[in-house]
């Protein structure tokens, strides 16, 4: 406990933060409510109990209304309800800050999911365009240079989906298993890409490990390698990968960097959503890893010091993927492939760009396309149709009535066996039952293989070869 008899001795006493301030009005050097406000103004957060005499109640209830915690009288107060004051103080003081970080995480969930809504439409189309200029057979001094464009638009989608998760507006959704190898060897141009110049990344994968999700794997050795080789910060020296098993039920993931360090307060708050610490970055990566390592049941441990560098350990158990089998690649198999569709199809999404990618994509594979800038358009130009409409790619997030409800109009009108499905930035609550129940779903950004899957799986375009 740190008394002190003045208000200029107080304000150089709080900081840092005690756990609470005994104040009284009386002090020599401060007048009435001076002193309240004066120490608030130096650390809005203090927890305050007002220390006044019995008269200068009127005055005890102002300072809770500036932001004091409680208020007891000198003299007539027992040790009893000082403990009780004290004690209501720090509950209260708690209480408030648990309820302003909730607001503020709420804030910025809302943020980030704008942010991500707006970053998704964007991608998309480029997305589109690379791969329906890859798909043509550009020459090969081109392919390279589309390929990293193509990279470089994968790696903002991540972004995109680590606001979104984030902000719990991404779902789980079943995805490939892929050995940690396999990840790897996927990942590993964009690694290439994250490393700075006189930083060298080393990898080293144990072979034949067990599968894993690729998607939260990838996303999880993405993030840590970046946020490894953020921290280097133009400094000379390594970022080690290493994946290897520990036993036989725990595969362990370690990445190191003799980057710039944390020091004890940066590492106290680094799992914290949108905090960059020191080396400064986006303030995602960490806390959208803890999320997949905890959807996967593994744990997370980080050492730092402050010039010394990171270490940081992640540990997955692996027998729970052991029954998963590996499924193969099908994107070499629709590139050679020369799919065909035909008849009417209708593209509903509020993004110009994103929709005219998308009509030339299905032009592209033998579709007659019409579109539609929002639901209502969508409804109308359904109505007016004279011909069958084969399928609909409908926007979820369109101004005006939303994409469950336009796929409900349009099998009002044009029947309930319409084949629909949902475009969309993060994967919604969809209906069990009932008209609006799209036939699929679609993740923006999506490449054009996945929407070819999709058409294939849903039976609108068949699959022909050219002759060799």
């Amino acid at each position: 406990m740190d008394c002190v008899e003045t208000l200029a001795l107080a304000k150089e006493r709080v900081d840092p933060r005690p756990d609470l301030v005994l104040l009284d009005l009386g002090l020599p050097d401060a007048s009435r409510l001076e002193a309240v406000e004066e120490l608030l103004a130096v650390d809005p957060e203090l927890t305050l109990v007002i220390l006044t005499v019995e008269h200068q109640e009127e005055l005890a209830r102002e300072a809770l209304r500036i932001g004091a915690q409680d208020f007891v009288f000198k003299g007539s107060a027992s040790e009893r309800e000082l403990r009780r004051a004290i004690t209501f103080a720090l509950e209260r003081a708690r209480f408030i800050r648990l309820r302003r970080e909730q607001q503020r995480l709420e804030t910025l969930g809302l943020l980030a999911s704008g942010i991500a809504h707006d970053l998704t439409n964007y991608l998309s189309p480029a997305l589109l365009h690379v791969d329906m200029v890859l798909s043509s057979s550009p020459p090969d001094g081109l392919v390279d240079h589309l390929e990293r464009i193509r990279l470089a638009t994968e790696r903002a989608t991540g972004l995109a989906r680590k606001l979104l998760s984030y902000a719990g507006r991404a779902e789980a959704r079943e995805g490939s298993f892929l050995s940690p190898e396999r990840v790897v060897e996927e990942i590993k141009p964009i690694l290439d890409l994250s490393c700075p110049s006189g930083a060298s990344l080393e990898v080293r994968v144990e072979p034949k490990l067990p599968l894993f999700d690729a998607d939260a794997l990838g996303e999880i050795l993405l993030n840590l390698v970046s946020n490894a080789c953020e921290a280097m910060q133009g400094r000379r020296g390594k970022v080690e990968l290493d994946v290897r098993a520990q036993g036989e039920d725990t595969v362990v993931l370690l990445v190191r960097d003799e980057g710039c360090g944390m020091s004890p307060e940066v590492r106290e708050r680094c799992f914290e959503p949108f905090f960059a610490g020191e080396s400064g970055g986006q303030g995602l990566g960490l806390s959208v890893v803890r999320h997949l390592v905890e959807g996967l049941s593994g744990t997370i441990e980080l050492e730092s010091a402050a010039g010394l560098g990171t270490t940081v350990e992640v540990r997955l158990p692996a027998r729970v993927n052991r029954p998963i089998k590996q499924q193969p690649s099908t994107s070499g198999y629709l590139r050679r492939s020369k799919p065909r569709g035909a008849g009417t199809v209708l593209v509903a999404d509020d993004e110009d760009e994103l929709r005219l990618v998308v009509g030339l994509l299905l032009s592209g594979l033998g579709f007659d396309v019409i579109e539609a800038a929002n639901g209502e358009s969508a409804l109308e130009l359904a109505r007016e149709l004279e011909e069958p409409l084969v399928f609909a790619l409908v926007d979820y997030s369109m101004t005006g009535i939303d994409g469950l409800e336009t796929i409900a109009g349009l099998r009002e009108i044009l029947g309930s066996d319409l084949i629909t499905i949902l475009y969309s930035g993060f994967v919604p609550k969809l209906p069990s039952e009932g008209m609006g129940v799209p036939s699929g779903c679609l993740t923006k950004p999506a490449s054009r293989g996945e929407l070819l899957r999709e058409l294939l799986r849903l039976g609108v375009v068949e699959l022909g070869f050219p002759q060799e």
